[in-house]
């Protein structure tokens, strides 16, 4: 085998393994009964609003703060230095089939940090019922990506 040779098949062995570890984190998204749900993004004050429950978070800190029960929660991401990286209603009315459902409460943050995103794990209280959740950040940039709630 030559050298042009050995380099193909590196880069494809390369290739198979990402495309194979896309495909099996896919797989494992498509076990949620809800979702995906992105959210919508908050602009008001958050600094003014009693945060529920916190967890760090990449190198800062992710809070939720559950208002009331007709408005949806707010998990925002706070860097080492108290600034605001972003801040988003967890929205679920956004989504087709979805347009009268609420999530209002967010509650047991635990977190599970990956190598290219962290899982947020926690319990989501919706229209229909107390439900496990998940919402996924990426590392790189620090940005929400989606969310899920499941039995």
């Amino acid at each position: 085998m030559n050298k042009h040779s050995r380099y193909i098949v590196i880069a494809s062995l390369i290739v198979l393994v990402i495309g194979g570890g896309w495909f099996a984190l896919m797989r494992l998204e498509q076990g949620f009964d809800d979702g995906p749900f992105y959210g919508k993004e908050f602009h008001g004050r958050i600094d003014t609003l009693t945060v529920s429950d916190s967890i760090s978070c990449l190198g800062g800190t992710l809070i939720v703060i559950n208002r009331d029960s007709v408005q949806s929660p707010i998990m925002a991401l706070r860097d080492d230095h108290g600034d605001l990286e972003w801040a988003l209603e967890m929205d679920v009315s956004s989504n087709p089939g979805f347009e009268s459902c609420l999530l209002y409460r967010m509650a047991n943050l635990r977190l599970d940090a990956g190598v290219l995103r962290t899982e947020i794990i926690f319990s989501g209280y919706w229209t229909f019922g107390g439900e496990k959740g998940r919402a996924y950040i990426w590392n790189l940039g620090k940005r929400f990506q989606k969310f899920y709630l499941s039995w």
